[in-house]
């Protein structure tokens, strides 16, 4: 089973501080959280306080109690919806839950639910799986089975339909370049 400690540490690794950046359509960001998705997230009445303090932005990395909030966050929000501990293999785990806080959890299982149907073997290892953006316990199971028997080639995958998504993003709106090589982080072949 998947342990989420591992999992948040490697989100927690690539999703960083505090941001404002203008062509951000989060707008304001702490830790990959976004305000404008987010706004009653109780992290940002903290943000807020320590606004005109001393060493803001850079400060929040240290409260103890935002970082706690930040990582309540990413496990009620995602790892717990998506089911992620029910993984047998750590780093698909790791893998969509990345992918689900940077673009969305239906996307990431509809990545995961492709790039298991690409690896089946015809279906000699199991049928394909249906495409709906849904972790439920078929998709679940496929991702267990596929990943114990070619994990390498599952998380290759997954991250070049990330990197191709991210390229699209580009392409359609070129303000989001900004973000391209932060985004590449995340994609790891």
């Amino acid at each position: 089973m998947a342990k989420w400690d591992e999992a948040y540490a490697k989100l927690r690794a690539v999703e960083g501080g505090y941001s404002k950046h203008p062509n951000d359509r989060g707008g304001e960001t702490y830790a990959g959280v976004a305000r404008n998705v987010h706004p009653y997230w109780g992290g940002w009445e903290i943000v807020d306080q320590n606004r005109n303090l001393p060493g803001f932005p850079d400060a929040l990395r240290h409260l103890s109690s935002l970082e706690r909030l930040v990582e309540g966050f990413y496990r009620s929000m995602f790892w717990s919806p998506l089911d992620l501990e029910y993984f047998t293999v750590q780093s698909v785990a790791n893998e969509v839950l990345d992918s689900a806080v940077n673009v969305g959890m239906r996307r990431a299982v509809t990545w995961l639910q492709q790039a298991c149907n690409a690896l089946n073997r015809n279906e000699s290892i199991l049928g394909d799986i249906a495409v709906d953006g849904i972790l439920g316990k078929i998709t679940l199971r496929a991702a267990n089975r596929i990943a114990q028997l070619d994990e390498t080639n599952l998380l290759k995958v997954l991250n070049v339909l990330q990197g191709a998504h991210y390229v699209r993003l580009v392409g359609r709106d070129p303000r989001q370049e900004a973000f391209m090589r932060g985004w590449l982080t995340r994609v790891r072949l």
